[in-house]
């Protein structure tokens, strides 16, 4: 099958390739976003009612989880999601070095102990310092792998070492709903997994959502309950300290719609990225996001790793193509968590200094994919 078959056609060639454009997105289903939200307002429940509950459902699904509870962002869902699961001021809590801010602040936000150490050739979580993290910790531990950019988690790893050291595992699957590594998908790890619909994921939200899932019948109703001021309802006594974290009805619709489009702009994103791959392999330079056997990439993010990254930044910005870095600061550079424990950062460091990230999402055309193929291969000297 010809790639470009996945492909919106264009005739144009020199606008500006923005790197997200949600209004294509919008008006490609702009009836159907129109008539979720209107049946929302209609039924006068703006805040959770039938619209959530439909959500969760599809969130349960895709990530083979009993539950989900829908929440206002990805970084509140990670934040409830580790609340649920009892972690706070005693507790010690191991993140990777790089990855977005979101994922240390809600480990403080709980008041535990974040302890930051290097990732792989992948950006993930670098298991042999994973398991010399815990054998030094003291203490109530929980680690908070990240799927980054889309790559799937290696869970039997992860689950064996952390099983090992008696510690905790609450997945930030922000980025990697659609993602498989084996026979565990993106927010199917561990004791809890928070997801985000920001309006940069593979299911974007007009606004900002997300989920915490879970298979824990207690964590489960810890959250529900954190997610709305601790009551179980307005006449109910509060029993736990929460918040105001319920879903506005109009985004959980919207989402709704997006849900039964994700696979069809999956089968776009894929093959995008596989076009990216086969066009800018081998170039002096120049590395691609690795690949392994058994993995399927919901490519969230196209992240190559350029030797003269800033000059290759500045390369697209003249060809009118607007790139991004993810992300330039590793959290163990960030003034926030100075005082924290740090275990290496230096392939971190490293990728921040290297990486850019292409323009990739579904309504991406193929002039416009070919633009930014030749402007990336012209740099390299292709």
């Amino acid at each position: 099958m010809d790639w470009t078959n996945c492909l919106h056609p264009s005739d144009s060639t020199t606008d500006p390739i923005r790197f997200l454009a949600l209004e294509r997105d919008f008006a490609e289903l702009a009836e159907q976003y129109r008539h979720a939200h209107e049946a929302a307002m209609r039924s006068g429940q703006v805040v959770g009612g039938a619209p959530v509950a439909v959500l969760e459902r599809l969130v349960t699904g895709a990530t083979a989880r009993r539950h989900a509870i829908a929440t206002t962002s990805g970084t509140e869902a990670l934040r409830l999601a580790l609340v649920a699961c009892a972690i706070g001021p005693d507790w010690n809590v191991i993140i990777p070095a790089l990855t977005y801010i979101a994922t240390a602040g809600s480990v403080l936000a709980t008041g535990a102990r974040p302890i930051v150490v290097d990732v792989d050739e992948h950006a993930h979580l670098d298991a042999d310092m994973l398991g010399d993290a815990l054998a030094a910790t003291r203490g109530p531990t929980a680690v908070v792998p990240v799927g980054l950019f889309g790559d799937g988690l290696d869970d039997e790893r992860l689950r064996s070492i952390c099983d090992a050291h008696g510690a905790l595992v609450v997945e930030d699957a922000a980025q990697s709903l659609g993602s498989r590594h084996r026979n565990c998908v993106g927010g199917g790890l561990g004791h809890a997994s928070s997801l985000s619909f920001a309006p940069t994921k593979t299911v974007p939200c007009f606004g900002n959502a997300g989920a915490v899932v879970t298979d824990d019948d207690d964590v489960a109703a810890r959250a529900r309950l954190i997610r709305s001021h601790g009551k179980a309802g307005n006449r109910s006594k509060t029993t736990l300290l929460g918040v105001n974290g319920a879903l506005a009805s109009s985004h959980a619709a919207q989402l709704c719609v997006s849900f039964h489009h994700r696979e069809e702009r999956a089968r776009r994103r894929d093959a995008i990225a596989a076009h990216y791959l086969s066009r800018l392999e081998g170039l002096d330079g120049l590395r691609l996001p690795p690949m392994r056997s058994r993995t399927i990439h919901n490519w969230h993010k196209f992240v190559i790793r350029s030797d003269r990254r800033d000059a290759l930044l500045e390369h697209m910005r003249v060809h009118g193509i607007e790139t991004q870095v993810h992300y330039p600061i590793p959290l163990c550079d960030e003034p926030i968590l100075a005082g924290c424990e740090f275990r290496s950062c230096d392939r971190a460091r490293a990728w921040s200094r290297h990486a850019c990230t292409l323009p990739l999402h579904p309504f991406l055309t193929q002039p416009e994919v070919e633009r930014i193929v030749r402007a990336v291969r012209e740099f390299h000297g292709a």
